[in-house]
């Protein structure tokens, strides 16, 4: 079974083209992508810190989806995903 994880914040991964076409071909061949995002809308304080100092960092790249549009887009370019929020982070694991 391939699955392709990706993630932020200290594990970022180093060369994001090896990473983006291992993800890409392991979701072609029916494999799993497992992802975590910042969602906005979940906690004030989360979504202040993100506008005014993460994203002025270069550490966040707007624009930043809520739970809802999260969930059309992922549904809408998958056939299977399971998505779970903790806080202003979604945690998802979609197959094509």
């Amino acid at each position: 079974m391939n699955i392709s994880v990706l993630g932020t914040g200290d594990d970022r991964i180093k060369s994001a083209y090896h990473a983006s076409k291992n993800i890409y071909d392991n979701v072609l061949t029916q494999g799993s992508f497992l992802s975590k995002l910042y969602i906005k809308g979940k906690s004030g304080r989360t979504d202040w810190l993100v506008k005014n100092i993460l994203t002025k960092k270069g550490w966040f790249t707007s624009p930043f989806l809520t739970e809802e549009n999260l969930l059309k887009v992922l549904h809408k370019l998958y056939s299977e995903v399971e998505c779970h929020t903790d806080g202003s982070i979604a945690y998802f694991k979609c197959r094509k």
